[in-house]
Formats: structure tokens, sequence, C-alpha cells
């Protein structure tokens, strides 16, 4: 372990990889090169919860640092002291046979019933990145926070080519109940928060 950034582009471009020993002793400090630069902040494992996320891989050449471009979309809301969480979109979410994502229920009250997404709908891009299955879906929301906005590539009912939905995400106290049954019971709200230096 010597300190080698052996991946830019981790959780969507937010964090990058080292085999530097981080430790929750660390967390919140820069990542710096020989030369001075900054190379993002040390963070837990992301998508862990916990203060001591990530202690487990401490000896096995896995760190991450979240980037300064991550940070800067988030910074003037860290100022004010605003608690950065997890983006809802308000929907439950199941694999359809081809391995794509399909909506299979929207709360009453929800961001994607307000842009107009329906039950039914199959989500193939995020951001306009293809998206393959459920669980690709739930691991890349997990990196938008409440009041960022994404973009939802769908394709509904028989229609080839995909319609482009913006959806601006809420807190989960924010959604509505749901009243139709997900195929699957889990929805596409993650519990691990974003992984940003200030997290609650």
């Amino acid at each position: 372990q010597v300190g080698i950034v052996s991946a830019c582009d981790r959780r969507n471009g937010a964090a990058v990889q080292t085999d530097a020993k981080t430790s929750p002793a660390n967390y919140g400090g820069a990542l710096v090169d020989l030369d001075g630069r900054v190379w993002g902040v040390i963070v837990p494992l992301p998508g862990a919860g916990d203060e001591m996320a990530g202690i487990e891989w401490y000896d096995s050449g896995i760190g991450f640092a979240v980037t300064r471009d991550a940070i800067q979309r988030v910074i003037e809301r860290l100022k004010q002291g605003e608690t950065i969480e997890p983006g809802r979109l308000g929907i439950r979410v199941a694999d359809t046979v081809e391995g794509r994502c399909r909506v299979a229920a929207i709360a009453d009250r929800s961001p994607a019933k307000t842009a107009g997404v329906q039950a039914g709908d199959r989500i193939v891009s995020l951001n306009d990145k293809p998206v393959g299955d459920r669980s690709e879906l739930l691991r890349r929301l997990s990196d938008w926070a409440v009041g960022e906005t994404v973009r939802l590539g769908i394709l509904r009912g028989d229609s080839a080519t995909p319609q482009t939905f913006l959806v601006t995400l809420v807190r989960a106290s924010d959604v509505g109940e749901f009243a139709e049954a997900a195929t699957q019971p889990e929805t596409e709200t993650p519990a691990e928060p974003v992984p940003m230096p200030g997290d609650k």
C-alpha cells in the first residue's frame, strides 16, 4: 500500500479509490498527492451508513475520497448547515424478464408522480447514461441528494423511443403512501446516506 490512486470514477464519478490506508480516524481529511494537490476528502466506503463504515477494509488497500466536483455540488448547502440526505423519487421498482427496471408503483405524493412518471414505465437511463436492472438503478440513485434533479429516460407502452422526465428528489418524509402494491417490497430508496462530508 503506497498511496496509489487506482480508480477515478467510482460512484458515478463522485469518488476516487486509493490504496492509501483510510479509517474512521481520518474521515473528513484530505487525500493529497506528493505535489500537494488535493484529490478529494476521505469518506467511509460509499454507500455505508455508520461512523465505523469501511473499517473492515482498512488493511485491504481500498479507500475512498469524494471528489472536489461532488463536493462543489453541495458546498453552499453545507455552509448553511444543511444535512445532505439521499434523495427519493417516490417509486417502487422491479426487474423485468429482460433485465430492465420497471416502475411497479408510485406514491400518491411524490416527485415522480408530479413529473409524469407512471406505473409500468421502464427506466432505461439515469442522467443520460444507460441503466440496467433494479440494483443498478438503486446504487446510482444513492449518489444523488435531496434537492438535486435527475433525468430519467423512460420507455412507455410499446414505444421504442425513450421520453425524458426531470425529477427533483425529496426527503423520505415528503413521500406519500403507496396505494398500489409493488411486485417486490423494497423501494428505490436505499438506506445508505449519500457519501458527502458533513452528512449526519
